[in-house]
């Protein structure tokens, strides 16, 4: 009510202060005089209206509301956005579609099969090793391709488990050529990645490597690895789950999920420079699942000095990075052993 009659007061005082200037002006043109500085009290009244109007206005509108992406999500479950899992609302963001980094030098010891119809990378121990146990190997964007994937494969298979790393592109992971092109559409190449592209291949290995005497499951999930690591975990496919530097999860809904829905125990490699997963989510994760609030097991790495892909495609000649690299894979390693 204040607010409608002081806006009701400011406008008869905004017109009536027009009126008078031109009133005035009028004057002047009929004397031939030049025109000059407005009077001070037709100034002082449309100030005062003005400043009336504002109060007006800030007293009549609404409280304001939170309009940041975190904000929003508050205020939303994902369905009322996608009708899938949360994570595929992400397909939009391409931040970390950027350098692929460093990469390592190595020749590769595994083989690339195809496993009901997947191309995989299976990296097996030389010596003997547990048949009823697999570590699912889930890709960033540059997929088996990435000699730094492959390699990281071999080393869980040198500690012991048998590795497959399914491709979850469909045959159509970055390259460095992608990347050098001024014309790669990175958004583009999102939208061709949803969920739906990964989910039936994911689900074809794995049904088969059941049917192969596959009992128990491990994931470890890198930047786009990350939600087919969760998807799996939210199926009760998995007994242990692993991710680092994850992308397109969304805080608090998809950890919410897990804490829920989930019984394999959770690691998550984290790191200070990371837009696809910052420090406000890394505490939202830990506020969620920390603590024994996720009863089956959560423990979060946390490594400064280090970006976004650190555990794959890390500067090795960073002495930071360097450690970062090796602590999240002897992170993980010991929650395999722990739990798989």
């Amino acid at each position: 009510m204040l607010g409608g009659l002081f806006l009701l007061v400011a406008t008869f005082a905004m017109l009536h202060a027009a009126f008078s200037t031109y009133e005035h002006l009028s004057y002047l043109k009929a004397l031939g005089r030049p025109e000059g500085a407005l009077p001070p009290d037709i100034v002082l009244e449309a100030m005062s209206a003005l400043v009336l109007g504002i109060v007006g206005a800030a007293i009549r509108s609404p409280a304001l509301r939170e309009v940041t992406w975190r904000g929003e999500m508050k205020r939303r479950t994902i369905d009322d956005q996608h009708p899938g899992m949360s994570f595929a609302t992400f397909t939009q963001r391409a931040g970390f579609i950027s350098s692929p980094g460093v990469r390592h030098e190595g020749e590769p010891e595994g083989k690339i099969e195809q496993i009901s119809g997947v191309e995989c990378y299976v990296a097996t121990p030389s010596g003997d090793y547990p048949k009823d146990k697999v570590v699912l190997y889930l890709t960033d964007v540059f997929g088996i391709p990435l000699n730094n994937n492959k390699l990281l494969a071999d080393g869980f298979a040198k500690n012991g488990y048998k590795v497959v790393m399914p491709d979850i592109l469909a045959g159509d992971p970055i390259s460095d050529e992608m990347l050098n092109s001024t014309t790669f559409d990175r958004y583009g190449w999102l939208a061709r990645h949803d969920e739906d592209t990964w989910i039936p291949g994911l689900n074809r290995v794995v049904d088969a490597l059941k049917t192969s005497g596959v009992t128990r499951f491990a994931t470890t999930g890198y930047c786009f690895g990350a939600p087919p690591a969760f998807y799996l975990a939210l199926k009760h496919e998995t007994h242990v789950s692993v991710v680092s530097h994850p992308s397109r999860l969304q805080a608090p809904t998809d950890f919410e999920k897990y804490r829920d829905v989930a019984t394999a125990p959770l690691l998550i490699n984290s790191c200070e420079d990371d837009p696809m997963f910052p420090l406000a989510d890394q505490a939202i994760a830990d506020q969620i699942l920390g603590n024994g609030k996720f009863a089956h097991g959560y423990v979060r790495t946390y490594w400064d000095n280090c970006k976004h892909g650190f555990a794959v495609r890390g500067d090795m000649n960073d002495a930071k990075v360097k450690a970062a690299f090796e602590g999240s894979f002897k992170a993980t390693l010991e929650f395999f052993r722990k739990y798989l």
